[in-house]
């Protein structure tokens, strides 16, 4: 989430602008979930990536399985033969796109 406001000491507008992830116009989520897969790729594992960013692993594992019954696709997979998580293509592709949309955002000034 990005926040513009007046540079007086107690704005009395602001603007702030969120991106969301959306599959055939429902919304999946936005930061936490592009966060959390982002961190599931990196580290392999849900419980070390809920630890990462701070969050109850019930809540990381409930968020993840809410994502994907939205996306009605998986957006991780178990690894064959090892423990842990991977990102399927979908996750990978809203990693992706999460993260270059806010790099745009932030390109522009926001």
């Amino acid at each position: 989430m990005i926040s513009i406001s007046h540079v007086d000491e107690y704005p009395k507008f602001s603007v702030r602008v969120e991106i969301l992830i959306t599959s055939g116009g429902i919304v999946l989520g936005g930061k936490g979930i592009a966060e959390l897969l982002k961190a599931i790729e990196e580290t392999g594992s849900l419980r070390r990536a809920s630890e990462r960013l701070g969050m109850n692993y019930k809540r990381a594992w409930m968020k993840l399985k809410l994502a994907e019954a939205k996306a009605m696709t998986p957006l991780v997979e178990r690894r064959r033969g090892r423990s842990g998580y991977r990102l399927t293509d979908q996750g990978k592709e809203i990693v992706q796109l999460y993260y270059e949309a806010e790099k745009k955002l932030v390109n522009c000034g926001f």
